[in-house]
């Protein structure tokens, strides 16, 4: 670049200034750097060397920065630096802005538009996450209860539906949770009542005339009855007879008959319960009389 000088008083000999003309006529004095060499005519060019004129473009590639190095840099050129991050972050890092980054590392607060390959088991996920999969269970989604049938109680009860059979379970210990039993048509059974199929009824085959006990139930091993009703006649024209139904040996309840076709019958709202492994028996206590029993009962295993 050449340097133009002018006189600042034409024809008198005054002082000579350093210009440049601009556009055809128009001349703008140099002003020189203190920082020159004295006595010298040169520009300071506008490069690295100096730090005047610096011009920051964009870099292609990888460059390893440091927070300290950009601050330094903002700080020389006094003005904004624009940088592309790329790859992966060291891991504690804030990712702001619009940030591709394969995987972070547990603990990362994720701002911004974050696409994330996979997130650590226990990270918060914030924003818009794509869960390619839930982990494994019968249902994507289930609700169970605490424990198990036949589990010892856990937690708070849930309310389910019943379990349909057309035998009893199963007995579970005391304290277990278990299932409540509805036919296999969804009715609720209620106690007194039991499944159809643990019911039973039983009536004499011929008169009873004698004081020996006749078997009404047969023990099962393991197995309590249960006596729900029960009517006992008499038809003999002379003799009346108290009635005896019992437990094994053990009388559990009593009636009167009178003859000529007297007779007494009951019905239990608590069912008459029997011994494990017991038979249910009826008797006369009179003989001579000629009586007929007939009950009404379930089997159950508690």
């Amino acid at each position: 670049m050449a340097i133009e000088s002018v006189e600042a008083d034409a024809g008198s000999g005054g002082a000579s200034f350093a210009v440049d003309t601009i556009a055809g006529d128009l001349q703008v004095p140099y002003c020189k750097i203190m920082s020159g060499t004295d006595a010298s005519v040169e520009l300071i060019g506008g490069d690295a060397a100096n730090g005047l004129d610096v011009d920051v473009t964009r870099v292609s590639g990888t460059v390893a920065v440091s927070n300290a190095g950009l601050t330094e840099l903002a700080a020389a050129i006094d003005t904004e630096v624009q940088c592309d991050i790329v790859g992966a972050l060291p891991a504690g890092n804030n990712n702001i802005g619009d940030i591709d980054v394969a995987s972070i590392a547990a603990g990362d607060n994720n701002i911004g538009n974050v696409d994330v390959a996979s997130i650590a088991a226990g990270d918060n996920n914030i924003g818009n996450v794509d869960i390619v999969s839930l982990p494994a269970s019968t249902n994507t989604l289930e609700v169970v209860g605490d424990a198990a049938h036949g589990a010892a109680v856990a937690g708070n009860p849930l309310l389910v539906g019943l379990e349909g059979r057309s035998t009893d379970g199963t007995a579970v210990d005391s304290g277990d949770v278990v299932r409540a039993l509805a036919t296999l048509l969804g009715k609720p059974v209620n106690y007194p009542h039991a499944l159809p199929g643990s019911t039973w009824s039983y009536a004499s085959p011929a008169a009873v005339t004698d004081t020996s006990d006749d078997e009404a139930k047969a023990a099962t091993a393991s197995t309590i009855h249960y006596i729900t009703s029960i009517q006992v006649f008499n038809a003999d024209d002379t003799v009346g007879t108290e009635v005896v139904i019992k437990d094994g040996s053990t009388v559990k309840w009593r009636g009167w008959c009178e003859q000529t076709g007297g007779g007494c019958s009951a019905v239990f709202p608590v069912p008459l319960r029997g011994t494990a492994n017991t038979a249910i028996n009826v008797a006369n206590v009179t003989t001579s009389a000629e009586t007929y029993f007939n009950l009404q009962g379930f089997s159950a295993t508690e």
